[in-house]
């Protein structure tokens, strides 16, 4: 019997003034890499959030999906307001500009209801806790 490798899931928080990142092991729920954080780019708009993003992922190898941790309610994907970040979010779906600019499957969600896009919540979860809570 073949044994199934764990999906590599990387967790990433967007907050006001930095987006942190790092792959998560969806068992334990631990980072299995140090914690990347880049500084949110100025007004938090879509295109920029988004390029911090695909770097944060270019710098770990062999991830399946990404969980994003998200300053805003989702819907199916789409931003319904906005918090903290750029108005030029509400409407947008979000989920669909991270799988773009990234070339990953990416989830945010306030409420997840398939078991694989809950591993990556918590994904995203365990990757904005502050290195002392590890």
């Amino acid at each position: 019997m073949e044994n199934k490798a764990s999906p590599q899931i990387l967790g990433i928080d967007v907050g006001g003034s930095g987006i942190k990142g790092a792959p998560v092991d969806i068992h334990t729920g631990k980072l299995t890499a140090e914690r990347i954080r880049i500084k949110t780019p100025g007004e938090a708009e879509p295109k920029p959030v988004a390029e911090v993003i695909q770097q944060i992922v270019g710098s770990f190898n062999g991830m399946d999906a990404i969980g994003i941790g998200f300053p805003a309610p989702i819907k199916s994907g789409v931003a319904m307001m906005a918090a903290n970040i750029s108005e030029k979010w509400v409407g947008l779906n979000a989920d669909e500009l991270f799988t773009k600019t990234t070339g990953l499957p990416a989830k945010r969600s306030t409420m997840p209801t398939r078991p694989a896009w809950r591993r990556c919540l918590l994904a995203r979860d365990a990757a904005s806790r502050e290195p002392s809570s590890w």
